[in-house]
């Protein structure tokens, strides 16, 4: 029985191997014997194989195609690998079937035939079967060739693995192959690329030569025609040499005509000699009346001057004029605010303007008017404006100090007034009294040389914003706020400001550009008033120091054009922040201008200059020793009517100071 039972199970065993494919252990990866291995397809290659001769050098053709004839020998040996891995999987497979087919043959018992030797008899008369021994020993030889069939299958696996490495190291090879063939393709085009550009610089070349050629035959025709024109020129000098030898002849005959006329000459030479020197008395009399008549045109210009100034002194030293601007596109209004007589320029009314009653219960509407030495309409030019202020700023040239500001409140038209138009507005018709004045100063200055004057000219422009004194001729604005400007007082009444920026000019066109510096770096921003409101006040110096060679006189004066910022209220512009802080600082200097002027009209014997710089910086020029105008400039909107009566009501106290006569600065040099 046990006999038995193991020939059934190694008989299942066999069957079971038979159905599933075998693996051999080898190591730690195991080999699969293939059941569907199929012939790797061909390589193709398009390159035929080339021989290169012994001894030749390869071109890049050549080596070409050697790469090529490789490829397609190891393609070769690839497939003769592959056929073999078949054969022996052929094999492989046909020994499996024969060996299924011999197991399934044993698996089935010989018949056993009927024989009195094949039967035991027990005591009890049963048969029993006996197992015969031929099936044993057949049993025991299929085991054996089942053996080496497994060891013959073992080495044809490894054989197989051994293939297929073979197979992908070809396949890397002939990849590799592959990408060589690519590179010496891509070599080859290159190389016919440059010799394709070098042929092109060689034909280049040739061209340039030839065109090189073609232009030295054209110089060579020019040159010979040049030469044809030199022997052309050559035969007619001989031709005109051959001339002037007959006119010398001619000449020479004309000589000896001319020496009679030359002692004939000589004789009438000295009778104009005498003539002339009767001229020359003449004409030194001449001089002495053109000496006399100029020391008289000097004494004249001094007499004027002095005419001039006695008008300005009659006229008062602080005169005040009067100047609404013109109403904006954007601005309507139903009702003017502002009045002006028909036939008088020197007055204006103001109505509309309320104000609460004593009791504080009610608002009563008041017209008022007041009178200034001008009023200027709104539709008055900046030159008709300035021809009222010219005479003073030829004082400037007689040796005065002389002050022109512009006063009112925030958008009433100061700025353009002293410094005219900007941007699209800027024009010769806009030029504000800053540039006319300079352009008369230099006109007048130009007038006065003949007259024996010479002027030196330097400029400075400075603002004073949040009480601090700043140079508008820096740089730029930040250099003007890192410059610490101060104001000193001379024992002689004159003025010096510290660290800021002097320009000598020597003609109003060097002037426009610092015009254009100094507005770029003045302190400007937008409120609910204006929205381009000046928020410091800027002054412009002129200082002119003129002598006289004939008469050795010498003068100084000085031009000062200050645009004050604009007097606004808080609750107006709403200002706050930055804004509150500037508006606070304007209302104060101006408040401090207020007391000062309050102080000279009733003469009080203490004047608070030092309450502000700008007051501090104009102590000269409203104290007595200078000729002073200001501008109250306007805004005709009957809602801005409160703070005009404010401004013309400040002006008129301003009008009404006397600060006594100016004094001139002039000496003569001994």
């Amino acid at each position: 029985q046990s006999t038995w039972g193991d020939f059934v199970c190694v008989s299942a065993s066999v069957s079971f191997m038979h159905r599933a494919p075998l693996t051999v252990s080898n190591g730690s990866s195991k080999l699969k014997a293939p059941t569907n291995f199929k012939r790797p397809p061909p390589i193709k290659t398009d390159l035929p194989a080339k021989s290169t001769t012994p001894g030749s050098t390869p071109t890049s053709g050549s080596s070409s195609a050697s790469a090529k004839a490789g490829v397609t020998a190891k393609a070769t040996t690839l497939r003769s690998a592959s056929s073999v891995a078949t054969r022996s999987a052929t094999t492989t497979t046909g020994l499996a079937n024969r060996k299924r087919k011999a197991d399934a043959a044993d698996l089935v018992p010989p018949i056993a035939k009927k024989s009195p030797r094949s039967t035991n008899t027990t005591p009890s008369g049963a048969t029993v079967p006996s197992v015969p021994a031929v099936s044993l020993e057949v049993h025991q030889e299929e085991e054996a060739k089942l053996q080496a069939l497994r060891t013959e299958l073992s080495h044809k696996q490894d054989r197989i693995g051994d293939l297929n490495r073979r197979k992908q190291e070809l396949f890397a090879q002939v990849t590799q192959a592959e990408s060589n063939i690519e590179d010496l393709i891509r070599n080859k085009e290159d190389l016919e690329e440059r010799r394709k550009t070098s042929l092109e610089m060689h034909d280049m070349e040739v061209d340039s030569i030839q065109s090189q050629k073609d232009m030295l035959e054209v110089q060579l025709q020019s040159t010979q025609l040049q030469l044809n024109q030199i022997n052309e020129d050559n035969q007619r000098l001989e031709e005109t040499i051959h001339g002037q030898d007959v006119q010398m002849k001619d000449l020479e005959t004309a000589k000896s005509n001319l020496s009679e006329d030359l002692q004939l000459s000589e004789q009438q030479l000295r009778d104009k000699v005498t003539v002339i020197g009767n001229k020359k008395d003449t004409i030194e009399r001449n001089k002495q009346r053109i000496k006399y008549l100029a020391e008289e045109s000097v004494r004249d210009e001094e007499i004027r001057k002095k005419l001039h100034n006695m008008i300005q002194e009659l006229k008062g030293n602080i005169r005040v004029f009067c100047r609404v601007r013109p109403r904006l596109e954007s601005e309507k209004i139903d009702e003017e605010a502002l009045h002006f007589a028909e036939d008088d320029e020197t007055s204006i009314t103001v109505a509309g303007a309320s104000e609460m009653s004593v009791d504080g219960q009610r608002e009563q509407n008041r017209e008022y008017r007041f009178n200034f030495d001008r009023v200027f309409k709104p539709n008055a030019l900046q030159h008709e404006v300035f021809q009222e202020i010219s005479q003073l700023v030829q004082s400037a040239l007689d040796g005065y100090k002389v002050c022109i500001f512009a006063y009112g409140q925030t958008g009433s038209g100061k700025t353009f007034t002293m410094e005219g138009g900007k941007g699209s507005q800027r024009s010769d018709l806009n030029k504000g009294m800053i540039p006319r004045a300079v352009d008369q100063i230099f006109a007048s200055i130009a007038r006065l040389q003949h007259k024996g004057w010479t002027y030196a000219v330097s400029a400075n422009f400075l603002e004073i914003y949040n009480e601090s004194v700043r140079d508008l001729l820096a740089t730029s604005s930040a250099a003007a706020d890192e410059s610490k400007c101060d104001i000193k007082h001379g024992m002689h009444g004159d003025t010096v400001i510290t660290n800021v920026t002097t320009v000598t000019v020597s003609s109003a066109a060097e002037v426009d550009p610092l015009l254009v510096r100094a507005s770029q770096n003045r302190a400007v921003a937008e409120t609910k008033c204006n929205e381009r409101s000046s928020r410091s006040h800027s002054v412009f110096q002129l200082k002119l120091v003129g002598t006289n060679s004939l008469t050795q006189q010498s003068i100084s004066g000085q031009l000062n054009l200050i645009d004050l910022a604009g007097s606004e209220r808080l609750r107006t512009s709403k200002a706050q922040g930055e804004r509150l802080k500037e508006t606070q600082a304007i209302n104060k200097s101006l408040s401090a201008l207020g007391d000062v002027i309050s102080a000279l009209a009733s003469k009080d014997k203490h004047v608070p200059y030092r309450n502000s710089k700008l007051t501090y910086l104009l102590q000269h020029s409203l104290g007595g020793d200078s000729k002073t105008l200001m501008f109250v400039n306007v805004s005709p909107l009957p809602q801005h009517a409160h703070e005009t009566v404010c401004s013309l009501r400040f002006a008129a106290k301003v009008n009404s100071c006397d600060i006594g006569m100016a004094k001139r600065n002039a000496k003569f040099s001994v």
